[in-house]
């Protein structure tokens, strides 16, 4: 099995906070760090609702899987930590519509937890077409 394993920083997508990279490739598979709602443009998170905050941290994920080759669609699991989830529903209708096609679903998941904004990471298979 190869070691071979390349760095991905999507320009497109919100520096990353901390020290590392917005993914890893690694054979057929794009590993991705956690996104937070952050606005590309301006750095700040967005204001709004638990759901417009996971729509951001979606289309955040999406400009990583691009910069690594793939699409959110291409995704083999994702999951989206919550502080409020009274709005379940509606974020588990976005992340569904985020990532699902005709021919693929992907394994996903709301998990509730305390103290965090809504942030979503996701395990992605690279786009080989």
């Amino acid at each position: 099995m190869s070691n071979d394993r390349q760095l991905i920083n999507a320009a497109a997508a919100p520096a990353a906070v901390g020290a590392y990279s917005h993914a890893v490739r690694h054979g057929g598979l794009l590993f991705c760090s956690g996104q937070l709602p952050l606005d590309p443009a301006s750095g700040q998170i967005v204001d709004a609702t638990p759901a417009e905050q996971a729509r951001r941290c979606l289309a955040n994920l999406a400009l990583v899987c691009e910069a690594g080759g793939t699409t959110l669609q291409q995704a083999l699991r994702c999951t989206i930590y919550m502080t409020d989830l009274g709005a379940f529903a509606e974020v588990n209708l976005l992340q569904h519509t985020a990532t699902h096609t005709a021919t693929h679903t992907e394994t996903h998941t709301a998990t509730h937890i305390k103290e965090v904004l809504s942030t979503a990471h996701c395990n992605t298979q690279r786009n080989t077409h």
